[in-house]
């Protein structure tokens, strides 16, 4: 039956690149919801001052405020564009001047999460909501495995940029290994309009319980096991070798095998990231009482 529903949902393009980050979101919403919704009403508190025309309309929730950080990039606000990856070299030619970039996501996440930790919320209003919106985002980010990867070879002597240098034969609109991903196998190609409207939040919740349905707390538990941030790369790293970069080269068209494991591979990464987000919440928030 699983495999019955991949191969249907490859056949239609329904959206992402703003839908993975909402889904991330609202899979930790769904879990604070059930297990610990004073957190989820502290999130909403923080986020709140940002709500509305400050961010022109549509990132105006918990789960929407998870594409901020992209969302900004339109009005070339690209000081940050490095904290949304991790340039880990996939370097198996041997290349002397691989190397990883400077301030990457673990740099944004782990400072992001100093500023919750150390701040009164109700004091530094501005930084605590844009911190949060951060942890929101980067969250999704650090679990896409060309996220934290950077292929270089003989043809990509200065690295493929997780994907974005590396052409594949797709379609119109995706053109390029990373946007592959990004778009979760083309599945979620289009981005849900937002703000969300009835309709985008009922697709948006189905599918966040698709991902969980096919990943539970169970399923991943020795996942989830691993409290460290700084370690939860090497996992997403190593998909991207075994995985993204494995039975595909440069101007290839995906196979249909190649697909249906990399949806697999989409649902779990998506799943584990919303799971560890509601967790790493209720680390920061879980004792506090108010904002105080």
């Amino acid at each position: 039956m699983k495999s019955l529903v991949i191969v249907c949902l490859l056949e239609v393009v329904f959206g992402w690149w703003s839908t993975g980050h909402m889904l991330v979101a609202q899979i930790a919403q769904n879990v604070l919801q059930q297990e610990n919704p004073e957190v989820l009403s502290i999130a909403n508190q923080i986020l709140s001052p940002l709500y509305g025309p400050l961010t022109h309309g549509i990132s105006s929730s918990f789960v929407e405020s998870a594409v901020w950080c992209d969302d900004i990039k339109s009005y070339n606000f690209d000081v940050y564009n490095n904290w949304h990856f991790i340039d880990k070299p996939y370097n198996y030619d041997g290349f002397a001047n691989a190397t990883t970039s400077g301030e990457d996501i673990l740099f944004a996440l782990s400072n992001s999460i100093w500023t919750l930790q150390s701040q009164n919320y109700s004091v530094a209003i501005l930084e605590t909501s844009i911190a949060l919106r951060y942890v929101l985002h980067f969250m999704g980010d650090y679990h896409q495995p060309l996220h934290v990867t950077n292929f270089w070879s003989r043809n990509f002597t200065q690295g493929d940029e997780g994907g974005n240098l590396f052409p594949i034969t797709f379609d119109n609109q995706i053109n390029e290994l990373h946007a592959l991903w990004d778009s979760c196998m083309g599945v979620w190609a289009d981005d849900l309009p937002r703000p969300l409207n009835s309709d985008g939040w009922y697709n948006l919740n189905m599918w966040a319980e698709w991902c969980t349905g096919n990943n539970t707390k169970q399923d991943l538990a020795s996942e989830l096991a691993i409290k460290e941030l700084s370690l939860w790369q090497y996992d997403t790293y190593r998909i991207a070798i075994d995985y993204a970069y494995y039975g595909i080269k440069p101007n290839e068209k995906p196979s249909e095998e190649y697909l249906k494991r990399g949806w697999k591979i989409v649902l779990k990464q998506l799943a584990l990231g919303g799971y560890r987000l509601a967790n790493l919440l209720i680390s920061l928030f879980g004792q506090t009482s108010a904002l105080s």
